[in-house]
């Protein structure tokens, strides 16, 4: 379960990356997009693939700091330790704890 659970991590890393390209370059906006009207400007303005993929690795970075953010919230390295903390466990109760530091 552990490796499973970093790699659906990371794919939700590359999947922001594909999404934004996507966005940007597909002749109509893709229907999961919430935003139509920002995306739509950002179309229009980013037109250059490099642009995009500058556009894209921008929002990778936000991806991946929320990611570690609730990763270290999970893993009790935040104020809200002080509270409460969640453990994750694996389909035989096993901890994921010790492999989030």
């Amino acid at each position: 379960m552990r490796l499973p659970f970093f790699e659906d991590f990371a794919s939700s890393v590359d999947s922001t990356r594909h999404g934004v390209c996507e966005v940007m370059t597909a002749s109509e906006l893709p229907i999961w997009v919430n935003d139509a009207r920002a995306a739509e400007f950002l179309r229009s303005v980013l037109r250059d693939p490099e642009d995009v993929e500058k556009l894209a690795e921008f929002v990778v970075g936000f991806v991946t700091t929320a990611l570690h953010s609730a990763l270290v919230t999970i893993d009790g390295g935040s104020a809200s330790a002080a509270v409460g903390r969640v453990e994750l466990v694996d389909e035989a109760g096993e901890s994921l704890g010790g492999w989030l530091a």
